[in-house]
């Protein structure tokens, strides 16, 4: 009696399993394939450098001095109104980005080619076309400016 409950059992289980294997299947593929292609998305600016930049830009037009904008261990803006940022890219593309970003007046400070980011005064009027390259994966501030927020 007890085989028989066992052997109905494996029954089931195989029958359920017999039809998770397409979808198994089709999601792991779906997976990998998606992960070597590369999407169309932007990346998402914080809302801070968002503001920022706005604020930056303002200041600009206006004729003021956008490094009054600077706060202390949090984030930098210079005199040109370029902020301080690191920005992360795809694998291979970091070459690319960076001679865009000194083409459009950035500063690059420093680059981590394992780690595919680099770290660069941005022209506050470019950031948000830095961040729809599709190369482009986030824009942060560094981390020694986020720790004593």
């Amino acid at each position: 009696m007890r085989i028989d409950r066992f052997i109905d059992r494996f029954h089931h289980f195989r029958s359920i399993s017999i039809r998770m294997v397409p979808i198994l299947f089709c999601t792991l593929t779906g997976c990998m394939v998606a992960g070597g292609v590369a999407s169309s998305h932007q990346a998402v600016l914080t809302a801070p450098i968002r503001r920022l930049t706005r604020a930056v830009r303002v200041r600009l037009d206006q004729g003021a001095n956008p490094s009054t904008l600077s706060r202390a261990y949090f984030w930098r803006v210079d005199e040109e109104g370029r902020i301080d940022l690191v920005t992360w890219v795809r694998p291979g593309s970091l070459d690319q980005t960076i001679r865009w970003v000194e083409q459009m007046h950035g500063r690059i400070i420093a680059q981590v080619h394992s780690a595919h980011e680099f770290e660069a005064w941005i022209p506050a009027r470019i950031v948000l076309r830095l961040a729809r390259k599709s190369a482009v994966q986030n824009i942060r501030f560094p981390h020694y400016a986020m720790l004593r927020h």
